[in-house]
């Protein structure tokens, strides 16, 4: 049996599919507008949603129909898409909820973790250039007494910038959890924190 993909195409809705998916649309003129959940979309609306079936981000990139759409946000093969929007059968597996949750969880965690990721660079920027700015004055062993704990910290502060510049995600995101997890723990310890 031959499917018609254009045609399931044409009468699965693009918007609904999105919504589905924790999509938030704005009307801007004749286009839908959502922030786009393959980057860091912050405030402003990128991805654009067409009538006839298709979208666009212009910060990333990213385009296509609902197939592309279901492919790119689940990570799922063309079968696998087809089979999820129920357009052909499949062995593979459907995705169930709980998958989406955590799909939608690991989407928000993503969002707090790039707002943090920014506020830490500028941190550590500032530390590490008053340090260097302190180690320059260091002339004698008076002042070494009093400046000198910076060349302890100031090469781990190097190093957690260089991770967050450069490094992967998966080790940007283990430094934020880590991070937050001690915190958590300090303000348990520490209310008044």
């Amino acid at each position: 049996m031959r499917i018609d993909i254009q045609a399931s195409k044409r009468t699965i809705g693009l918007r609904p599919t999105m919504e589905k998916a924790g999509i938030k649309f704005k009307k801007h003129g004749k286009t839908l507008m959502a922030l786009c959940p393959f980057h860091a979309d912050e405030k402003t609306p990128s991805l654009a949603v067409y009538d006839d079936n298709h979208f666009v981000c212009f910060g990333c990139g990213a385009k296509g129909d609902v197939i592309t759409f279901i492919q790119k946000i689940y990570g799922l093969s063309f079968k696998e898409a087809l089979a999820h929007l129920g357009i052909a059968k499949s062995t593979a597996p459907m995705i169930d909820w709980p998958e989406i949750r955590r799909h939608e969880q690991r989407k928000g965690l993503l969002k707090q973790f790039e707002v943090w990721r920014k506020t830490k660079i500028d941190e550590l920027s500032l530390l590490i250039r008053v340090s260097h700015r302190l180690l320059r004055h260091i002339v004698d062993l008076e002042s070494f007494d009093k400046n000198g704990f910076i060349y302890s910290t100031l090469t781990t502060w190097e190093w957690l910038l260089e991770l967050l510049l450069y490094g992967t995600e998966d080790e940007m995101l283990d430094y934020y959890q880590a991070e937050r997890a001690t915190y958590w723990i300090e303000k348990k310890l520490n209310p008044s924190l």
